[in-house]
């Protein structure tokens, strides 16, 4: 997808054989009968490509399709209609969820805020990292599994180095740019926290089988990094690779006896439900802050978004080729009303690769509602690049637009309709592959536009990226590599 990161379950290959598919749900919609619904479309077309489903199930799968949009399009109208009549997207949030969570309880209330809170945290550090590497040339190979195991291992590690009062620190390693960063860039660092001399280095390799696991630590060129590894899986990892390290945590060497504790895949789910940081001292005035501190995240999210927007040309290479003769009726869809359709139709294909395995890097069991948001923002964004450069929008007006989405997403995510869907698998996918899920939606409809249109959608992007990828440089240089530091500039920072 891009030229130097890599995913798991989303590689070129995985790309290609979502391209036919989505081809062929984007040309089965507009060719519909029109007096044939979206929904009886979406069922008798899901049928189709999914045949061993009872048809209850193909049922249930459109319905949560049809709905999630919908929930989707009216927050994203209502924080649109807010920000016009002079309300910022901190003011609709706290103002929208206070509406829904009338007779909660306070404590669950802040627990809740609390684990959506470290998710947006989880993604925006992970679309950081992610636009920083490839702008660098840093070969990265991410999956979701690996990047929430390191925060785990991480996390673990100082608790305990705390609790005993031990010179040594865990961190990842960093580096501004410009300067060389060298094949150590995003390795875990075992360090004296006193001189900041750097004992071991670690990268996490965590597939979802042992042979998946062999072939991530297959890919690792480096001979000095020690790999951690689900601790299942451990034993047969290092017997695949003798001369090399393999363990299943951090520290525990010669010298140091704090350690990390081993964690195997079925922890992640948990810890994603952050149980870890329950606590009973929730008030009104903590609540609201955190509900502002959210939005601003989430804005932020959309700002560091907006700086992957450049991988959607290179992507869209894997889908030329592909034509249909309605493009112009695509455009229309794309840019009239709210595109409910496309977004159906993006869903749809998106929703069969995941049940078929074509795109492994969502899990089989992710929910249809996430997979739906993943698919609609892709389409919306689009809209956003035709804003650009037609004039409708400025840069900034198009990244405060594409921050005021992520808000309503957010919400949705958190206290819509369909919520209580946005289980622990999702949070463990969404942080890491859901920007780049977007941009390969965005991709493959761009392509089955009108010439016209998709040059002027490129052209919008030509604009966004640059500033987009310059404010985060500059966040990343200045922040000094604080996540909370990084958020709060994304936030304030001057645009231009």
């Amino acid at each position: 997808m891009f030229n130097s990161i890599r995913f798991y379950g989303l590689t070129d290959d995985n790309i290609a054989e979502f391209k036919p598919v989505l081809f062929d749900f984007v040309n089965s919609y507009l060719k519909k009968n029109s007096d044939m619904t979206t929904k009886d479309w979406l069922i008798w077309k899901l049928g189709q490509e999914l045949p061993d489903l009872s048809k209850e199930t193909i049922e249930k799968y459109s319905n949560e399709i049809i709905e999630s949009i919908s929930c989707l399009n009216e927050s994203f109208i209502s924080v649109e209609e807010a920000y016009k009549n002079g309300k910022n997207a901190e003011n609709w949030l706290v103002d929208k969820v206070s509406e829904n969570s009338l007779g909660i309880d306070i404590n669950e209330y802040g627990n809740k805020l609390a684990n959506i809170e470290k998710t947006l945290d989880c993604t925006n550090e992970q679309v950081l990292r992610t636009i920083i590497a490839e702008d660098s040339k840093v070969r990265q190979t991410f999956n979701s599994n690996s990047f929430i195991a390191e925060q785990v291992h991480i996390k673990d590690f100082n608790h305990y180095a705390d609790k005993e009062n031990s010179g040594y620190i865990a961190a990842i390693q960093t580096s501004e740019l410009g300067k060389k960063y060298g094949k150590d860039f995003f390795d875990i660092v075992l360090k004296d926290k006193y001189t900041g001399k750097i004992l071991q280095k670690y990268q996490v390799k965590f597939g979802e089988t042992i042979p998946e696991t062999i072939e991530m630590v297959k890919e690792n060129e480096f001979v000095d990094q020690t790999i951690i590894v689900p601790a299942e899986q451990v034993e047969e990892v290092r017997s695949a690779f003798p001369g090399k390290n393999i363990t299943d945590k951090i520290g525990g060497i010669k010298g140091i006896t704090v350690e990390s504790k081993p964690l195997m895949l079925s922890m992640l789910e948990s810890y994603m439900q952050d149980n870890s940081t329950v606590t009973e001292n929730w008030n009104n005035f903590v609540v609201n802050s955190l509900l502002k501190s959210i939005a601003q995240k989430a804005i932020s999210s959309g700002v560091l978004t907006a700086g992957l927007t450049s991988g959607i040309e290179r992507t869209a290479k894997i889908f030329k080729g592909e034509k249909i003769d309605n493009s112009f009726e695509l455009d229309k869809a794309i840019l009239t009303d709210d595109a409910t359709g496309i977004k159906t139709a993006a869903s749809g294909a998106l929703a069969v690769c995941v049940e078929k395995g074509l795109i492994k890097v969502l899990p089989k069991k992710t929910p249809l509602s996430v997979i739906s948001s993943i698919a609609a923002i892709g389409i919306d964004n689009i809209r956003t690049f035709h804003k650009v450069a037609t004039g409708e929008l400025t840069v900034r007006e198009a990244l405060d637009e594409m921050g005021r989405k992520t808000v309503a997403a957010v919400y949705e995510m958190g206290w819509g309709k369909l919520a209580n869907q946005f289980t622990a698998v999702a949070l463990r996918c969404i942080p890491v592959v859901g920007p780049y899920l977007n941009i390969l939606v965005s991709s493959g409809v761009i392509e089955l536009t009108s010439e016209k249109l998709k040059q002027t959608v490129y052209n919008g992007i030509r604009k966004i990226a640059p500033v987009a990828k310059s404010i985060i440089k500059s966040i990343w240089n200045s922040a000094k590599n604080t996540l909370s530091t990084i958020t709060h500039k994304a936030f304030n920072c001057n645009w231009f």
